[in-house]
């Protein structure tokens, strides 16, 4: 149907580009950010679809991400969300019933006949869905279009038809079989009382519930035994025309389903695959908003936002995951996070990304608002295990992970440093991390920057210091909550020192008892 190419989809407002569909995030970045984990959750059930190929192409054109925004807005109706789910789980459905192995071909040909009404039945009803639904994206108004163009066309209306015909024939199909000494026996009625009705009735009170199903578990879903399959080839040769028009209703048709309705299928399917998911993060009270996005303006402001993977964990045992802000104001670049361990310098980091990479998918990120530069790529840079393989140590490896980022680095990415060049010393984490940071700020990327070095949070005028707090009444317990004030490391150290009595005061004492 030519009509209906190169029209807007859910996912795209035009055919996606295939060197862009090529693009792939840099190797570490979902693992580092925890979104593989979040992406398989969200996949999880719906592996047919291939959602990663979708989750592993980002986007910097604010016309695609825009688009997908659209999406969202009208899927915030419940009647558009409804409308769209049955058209999901009608077509997924029918590829179900596609699927199906039949090892008695009249069988199979009358299967087909069905799975052919049951697709027609699901476009007309998807299409009367969207037409009544209150849809204004250009994703949505397109697919509508697309079922409306597709139930018109000569393809759809012959299709329906012939099966509509078919299947006709077939319930209107009478025989009686005779059983004797043994043997069956197919013929056409003739004056014989039927006797299907009354038996049927006179045996339903020995019926069980569920009896059936475990009827179908037991010799296979939807597979004929072996006198039914008899019946069956016997009917066919008492109206063989019937049969050989369903065989060659079959053959005529089998590649019936549409390419771009499979498509549509699968991008629609991923809209409710991520709504679904967000409400799953519901009882870690995450809040979810599209995000403002621009190419240009690097000003960045997130309140409430979170880390989705942590959210994700905490929901399964209904606790709430604390929340953080951040903001950037050009000439500021860099959020350099320092503070006390396990305090939630490495979830801040996470976050920045996530909601980076989130964004760039077209998808709403998890805050209460959120206004963000739309990256060309988020590149991470976490401590990594000393592997044999490598022949190399440590800060080695660091050093050649954090050369090759800077070289692929870029004035529109995002770069996130967790905890670097923490196997040396003082002198040279601050060295090496100090040449870092000039170097992202001379390229022009944003990023975060997690250090134990104080100075590194005091560089310039691109760096701005953001440091985990803890209780006001007991330095040793975490808040997690990361605010904008001056690093200051003797802070977290007192702490410890009064937990383990070890202030001068504690040792003055100790000695002179």
């Amino acid at each position: 149907m030519p009509i209906l190419r190169n029209r807007p989809t859910p996912l795209y407002p035009r055919p996606p580009d295939e060197r862009r569909l090529a693009r792939r995030p840099p190797a570490d970045t979902l693992h580092d950010l925890n979104l593989d984990q979040v992406f398989a959750s969200i996949s999880a059930g719906a592996d047919e679809y291939q959602f990663a190929e979708i989750f592993e192409c980002p986007a910097d054109d604010l016309e695609v991400v825009e688009h997908r925004h659209e999406v969202f807005r009208d899927l915030e109706n419940d009647e558009t969300l409804h409308v769209l789910r049955d058209f999901v789980v009608d077509a997924a459905a029918v590829r179900t019933r596609l699927a199906q192995k039949l090892y008695d071909d009249l069988q199979a040909h009358r299967w087909f006949l069905g799975t052919v009404l049951a697709h027609c039945r699901a476009v007309a009803a998807a299409g009367d869905g969207l037409a009544g639904a209150p849809v204004s994206s250009a994703g949505l108004c397109a697919l509508r279009g697309r079922l409306a163009a597709y139930r018109q066309s000569t393809e759809f209306t012959e299709l329906f038809d012939q099966a509509t015909r078919l299947d006709k024939a077939f319930e209107e199909l009478r025989f009686v079989v005779f059983t004797h000494a043994g043997k069956i026996t197919v013929a056409a009625p003739g004056d014989e009382p039927d006797f299907a009705g009354s038996v049927l009735a006179t045996f339903e009170r020995f019926a069980s519930v569920g009896s059936g199903e475990r009827r179908e578990e037991h010799r296979g879903t939807h597979q004929l035994d072996r006198v039914e399959s008899a019946v069956l080839h016997l009917l066919s040769q008492l109206y063989p025309k019937l049969f050989t028009d369903a065989a060659e209703f079959h053959r005529n048709n089998a590649g019936f389903v549409p390419q771009w309705l499979q498509d549509d299928e699968r991008e629609a399917a991923f809209f409710l695959q991520y709504v679904d998911f967000m409400q799953s993060l519901d009882a870690a009270g995450t809040h979810w908003v599209l995000p403002t996005l621009s190419r240009t303006d690097r000003t960045e402001r997130v309140v409430a936002g979170c880390d989705v993977a942590l959210a994700r964990q905490l929901a399964k045992d209904h606790r709430r995951c604390v929340a953080n802000d951040w903001q950037l104001t050009p000439p500021e670049q860099i959020l350099a996070v320092s503070g006390p361990n396990q305090g939630g310098k490495t979830t801040t980091a996470r976050m920045f990304g996530q909601l980076h990479y989130l964004a760039s998918l077209g998808l709403p990120v998890p805050a209460v608002e959120a206004r963000l530069f739309l990256p060309d790529a988020v590149y991470t840079h976490f401590e990594r295990a000393e592997s044999i393989e490598t022949l190399a140590g440590k800060l080695e490896d660091e050093l050649r992970r954090a050369r090759s980022l800077l070289e692929r680095a870029t004035k529109d990415s995002v770069v996130i440093f967790n905890e670097t060049f923490g196997s040396t010393s003082l002198a040279d984490a601050y060295a090496l991390g100090a040449s870092v940071l000039r170097r992202v700020i001379d390229v022009g990327a944003i990023g975060v920057y997690v250090t134990f070095v104080d100075e590194l949070t005091r560089l310039d005028e691109h760096v701005v210091s953001m440091m985990s707090t803890t209780d006001t009444s007991d330095d040793s317990v975490r808040t997690f909550k990361v605010v904008r004030k001056r690093a200051d490391g003797k802070v977290h150290a007192a702490a410890i020192a009064r937990r383990y009595h070890l202030t001068y005061q504690d040792i003055r004492q100790q000695v002179a008892s």
